[in-house]
């Protein structure tokens, strides 16, 4: 098949021109030209990662600063861990509540001696223009059985 009549020309690119022009999402292509590693294309370290964890961090850090390493740290780990004996809907409502009502972390002393609480909102929802949303088109996804290269994933990252 040329270029002119691919899959992504003809399927993808339309929605995705779309969120990147009308809404303001940035895009990915990623097929045969991801990188990996903390600076390549995504941050993902392989195939295996779904969660975008540099971008996690990114958004943990500008919405909730001045926390010890340690607190992002373990929300990354919170956000990112999942009980394999759950069912995928049961995890997708945990990760929601997560998204809606913030990870909550252990309770630490700061450098005052005062106990703090954190509950780390991982999405701004009253200045949505402060999020960073991407679109990526054809990830590949491996998983424990097989692997996917999906069309199109939306996410909310920052930059």
């Amino acid at each position: 098949m040329s270029a002119e009549y691919s899959e992504d020309r003809l399927v993808q690119q339309t929605p995705a021109n779309f969120f990147e022009q009308t809404l303001k999402w940035y895009s990915v292509y990623a097929y045969k030209k991801e990188t990996f590693g903390i600076n390549g294309t995504l941050g993902r370290k392989d195939k295996r990662e779904v969660v975008f964890t540099r971008y996690l961090r990114q958004a943990l850090e500008k919405f909730n600063p001045d926390h010890p390493n340690q607190v992002y740290e373990d929300a990354i780990a919170q956000f990112t861990s999942y009980n394999i004996s759950d069912q995928l809907i049961t995890i997708n409502q945990k990760k929601c509540q997560l998204i809606r009502e913030g990870i909550l972390e252990k309770p630490y002393k700061n450098s005052e001696g005062e106990t703090i609480n954190p509950r780390l909102k991982v999405i701004d929802f009253q200045n949505p223009e402060n999020n960073h949303f991407l679109i990526v088109r054809e990830l590949s996804i491996k998983g424990s059985l097989y692997s996917k290269r999906p069309d199109i994933i939306g996410y909310k990252s920052h930059n």
